[in-house]
């Protein structure tokens, strides 16, 4: 009787055990997790260049440095799937390279 006693509670344990432990299920605090604000501008990640036009063969009109803040003025997904955002620099941002253009197509 003590043998299956001893069993039961281990596999009770087992079973159970893991949902209240701190990696399992039950975390009382959710992170938080911080959301982008409507207004706030997206972040190039890379070195990126502004297109005149959506096209991989249109000449680049100006080079954005890592970490240029845009702003997404239009979406168009190409029929290649592709797809290219029309995005404008902030103005004064020390991002642009030049001070020729800050609009333009990106390829994401």
């Amino acid at each position: 009787m003590s043998f299956i006693f001893r069993w039961s509670c281990l596999l009770g344990f087992a079973l159970l055990g893991p949902a209240t432990l701190p990696a399992g299920g039950a975390e009382i605090y959710q992170p938080l997790i911080r959301r982008r604000e409507v207004n706030e501008p997206f972040l190039s990640v890379h070195g990126l260049s502004l297109f005149m036009f959506p096209s991989s063969k249109a000449p680049a009109i100006e080079v954005l440095r890592c970490g240029t803040p845009l702003r997404l003025i239009h979406y168009w997904p190409k029929d290649d799937g592709s797809h290219w955002l029309y995005v404008r620099a902030e103005p004064g941002d020390v991002g642009i390279t030049s001070s020729s253009a800050n609009r333009g197509w990106v390829n994401v």
